[in-house]
């Protein structure tokens, strides 16, 4: 009776190391699954951020970081103006999350002609910076500002300088 007990108790346990072998299995592939759809639809944003230099149009210097609390807060109201603005306005993420991201930021500041802005504001992390096109003047600096307004009345005005 013993030896049935000890053999049940086995198959037992192997039974549950298989179902929780499966359900870590399945959190794994959900989580990838999601994730993968946030970093998709972030892609698909990303495809917003100027890759020419428009002399007519204002510059929108987005200083971020992934290990940015504020970044992350204001995101959601940037990738909106991003939408609306994409004809009128040239929006340049600066990445400064690792040296790689910081070195990428660097070359596209100086495409932009806005290296000097860089070097001076990359520490800046969380802020949105509105520059003149063509004299890369400073016209409207935001540090982690959330209203979506605030950004659309500095744009506008920007835009019809």
């Amino acid at each position: 009776a013993y030896e049935l007990i000890n053999i049940e108790v086995r198959r037992i346990t192997m039974k549950l190391k298989r179902m929780f072998a499966i359900s870590v299995f399945g959190l794994v592939l959900s989580l990838n699954l999601i994730g993968g759809a946030f970093a998709e639809s972030e892609n698909k944003e990303v495809s917003k951020i100027s890759k020419t230099v428009n002399v007519n149009k204002p510059i929108v210097a987005v200083v971020k970081a992934e290990w940015c609390s504020t970044c992350k807060r204001i995101g959601p109201v940037v990738m909106e103006l991003m939408k609306e603005y994409d004809k009128t306005a040239q929006f340049v993420v600066l990445d400064v999350t690792n040296a790689k991201t910081s070195k990428e930021a660097e070359k596209t500041a100086k495409k932009f002609g806005i290296s000097k802005f860089f070097k001076e504001n990359k520490s800046q992390t969380g802020s949105v910076t509105i520059i003149s096109p063509q004299s890369k003047e400073v016209l409207k600096t935001f540090q982690g500002e959330g209203d979506k307004k605030a950004y659309e009345v500095a744009l506008n005005e920007a835009i019809n300088r």
